[in-house]
């Protein structure tokens, strides 16, 4: 747990009391997810996502090769009993098996008609 990064999450962050959610108000990216500054021990600064920022400082390292998602749904949500890591290409693999599942079903049905 890191200190340092706690305080600094907590001041950019609004907390809704309703869901729990923790909604990051610092950078937001390009691609929408939130992003900051960050210097971990022994490393020199860069950019990270506010999610795994919020994880590293709350629970523990992120195994290599391994991501964060917020599993209320909330996009800018970084509060971190709400985060879970994941294995981006396991889940790729999950959502090409779900679309290729679909195209299969939409077939059988324009068949029927």
């Amino acid at each position: 747990m890191n200190v340092r990064l706690q305080r600094m999450i907590v001041r950019q962050v609004l907390r809704h009391e309703d869901t729990g959610c923790w909604s990051w108000h610092g950078q937001i990216s390009n691609s929408g997810h939130g992003r900051t500054m960050v210097k971990y021990d022994g490393e020199a600064p860069r950019m990270d996502s506010a999610r795994n920022v919020c994880y590293r400082a709350f629970k523990g390292d992120i195994p290599k090769g391994m991501m964060t998602r917020p599993t209320c749904g909330n996009l800018y949500c970084v509060n971190p009993d709400h985060l879970e890591v994941f294995d981006p290409e396991a889940g790729r693999k999950a959502l090409q098996a779900k679309a290729q599942q679909a195209k299969a079903q939409s077939e059988v049905c324009a068949e029927r008609q």
